[in-house]
């Protein structure tokens, strides 16, 4: 098992990985220019591993850490662990100072990020791995339950979480959302979740077949629930606090709920 940093690692003052190639290069140039100054510093994570793609059953392997930087190349992560289509569940209680705080975490495959019970970024099955996620959660003063669920299929296998305050409280605007950002396959959609505009005026077209068009999004009733879904599905949701449940639709731009 390889760390980018932190952890014993860390404490040696040395990045035990050698030989990565440009793929190494470029997650170490990322790390170097995004790590926030040992943000998780005094946290423990409990990390429990899976032998299988979706966290069933009993872990086979469990281990500790002060942080969460891996790089596992296409080794197994640890004993009685498969090298291809494995998953990892990393819990932690944090404490954090009331403030605005910018996460950023990277994975290669897929990674399900919660915090507080809440689903803030979720990447399966959206063709994310090895894409860097930037964004800004509101934090109230106390413990904070923090759960990322990660899964490896193939090939290489890295994942890295970290955040820093970037303004304390008292410092933020008036109105900032406390809530993560919304990021999907179609663009980031945090500015639309955070001024209440159309999800249009985030959606970015990605060329693809089966892409939807500006104009189909243009089309659709605004987003009222902002969470990541499956496009065109259609539940029972409540779109607002304490407002009754109701037929919702998920955006096409996947990106939220709207009344149908």
């Amino acid at each position: 098992m390889h760390r980018f940093n932190g952890g014993r690692a860390a404490a040696k003052g040395t990045l035990r990985c050698s030989r990565w190639g440009a793929l190494g290069l470029t997650l170490l140039l990322w790390l170097v220019t995004a790590q926030p100054g040992h943000a998780q510093s005094g946290n423990v994570w409990q990390i429990d591993y899976y032998a299988n793609p979706t966290w069933g059953g009993a872990p086979v392997y469990t281990d500790f850490d002060n942080v969460v930087a891996y790089h596992w190349r296409s080794a197994p992560p640890g004993p009685r662990m498969p090298t291809d289509n494995w998953t990892a569940r990393m819990t932690s209680d944090a404490f954090f100072y009331a403030g605005l705080y910018r996460f950023t975490l990277i994975a290669d495959d897929e990674f399900v990020l919660n915090v507080d019970g809440m689903d803030y970024l979720d990447t399966r099955d959206q063709g994310q791995s090895g894409k860097a996620f930037v964004f800004d959660i509101v934090m109230t003063q106390g413990i904070h339950p923090i759960r990322l669920d990660y899964r490896q299929f193939t090939g290489q296998a890295y994942i890295s979480l970290d955040w820093r305050v970037v303004k304390e409280e008292g410092q933020i605007p008036p109105g900032t959302v406390a809530a993560g950002s919304v990021v999907t396959r179609y663009g980031d959609f945090t500015r639309c979740m955070q001024q209440g505009l159309h999800q249009s005026y985030c959606f970015q077209a990605d060329g693809s077949w089966g892409t939807p068009s500006l104009r189909e999004i243009r089309v659709e009733a605004p987003i009222a629930l902002w969470e990541v879904c499956t496009a065109g599905t259609v539940q029972t949701r409540a779109l607002a606090p304490e407002a009754a449940p109701r037929s919702a639709q998920c955006s096409r731009s996947e990106a939220g709920w709207f009344a149908r």
